[in-house]
């Protein structure tokens, strides 16, 4: 690859020291090595807790909507302001 002088730079090898190693070609993670990094570490229970508190939610509101609670009624304001 030309410079912005014009030379070109990859013609020249780098001269290691004694304690050091040429840097490896890097690889790309495929997309199974990617799935398995985003599944490492996550508990084997965390998909059904996602489901569970999904679950959890769509009946609170269901029942919410059943007693007429709305969200305006979750949220606290103060007493002197009508609203």
């Amino acid at each position: 690859m030309p410079s912005a002088t014009g030379q070109s730079w990859e013609k020249y090898q780098k001269e290691f020291a004694d304690d050091e190693t040429p840097e490896k070609k890097i690889t790309p993670l495929s997309d199974e090595d990617i799935q398995v990094l985003k599944t490492y570490g996550a508990a084997p229970y965390a998909a059904a807790l996602k489901r569970l508190e999904k679950e959890i939610k769509e009946k609170q509101s269901s029942v919410n909507e059943k007693i007429g609670k709305s969200t305006r009624d979750d949220q606290l304001h103060c007493e002197g302001i009508p609203g």
